[in-house]
């Protein structure tokens, strides 16, 4: 697999206090001791190396995915803690991507990459996430592109949730 650390803990620190200060925010982006960063930092992050982030619709369902394009890289995916609407505690992020044909879960809390058996399967777990109170980012390959598709080359930088 081509995960490879894409970001310092610095720069990402740095992306953090930089929005606290353009929005003139006391709201935290960040938790400096555990590495945790809100979809803010991770979207500025992506955007620095050339994707392009859209925060998905929920209302929209997973429908409004379309898996099958050409231009979409892969979605990074915030889940909360069962029960718990909005991610208050933070949450997790990971993110699911499209290698050589095969759908890919590719979470940190995972021993290894697990591969889904077809787009369906996908949707039923992004549909899942929705319906906990989760989020979806939707990445594509360049700041020009549409992120409704799919693509199985290039890289997919993914913050996953502490970076050490």
């Amino acid at each position: 697999m081509d995960q490879r650390r894409a970001f310092s803990r610095s720069g990402l620190n740095k992306i953090a206090r930089n929005l606290q200060r353009t929005i003139n925010s006391e709201e935290g982006h960040y938790n400096p001791g555990s590495g945790n960063y809100d979809a803010n930092v991770l979207m500025v992050a992506l955007r620095k190396k050339g994707k392009n982030v859209d925060w998905y619709d929920a209302r929209r369902g997973v429908a409004g995915i379309n898996l099958e394009s050409g231009t979409l890289k892969g979605i990074v995916v915030h889940t909360v803690p069962p029960g718990e609407k909005g991610g208050k505690s933070g949450g997790h992020w990971s993110a699911v991507r499209r290698i050589n044909g095969v759908w890919y879960d590719l979470d940190s809390y995972l021993d290894d990459e697990q591969p889904f058996g077809n787009s369906e399967e996908v949707r039923e777990y992004l549909g899942s996430v929705l319906n906990n109170g989760g989020h979806l980012l939707l990445v594509n390959n360049n700041l020009l592109g549409n992120s409704r598709g799919s693509n199985s080359s290039g890289r997919l930088f993914v913050l996953i949730a502490v970076i050490s």
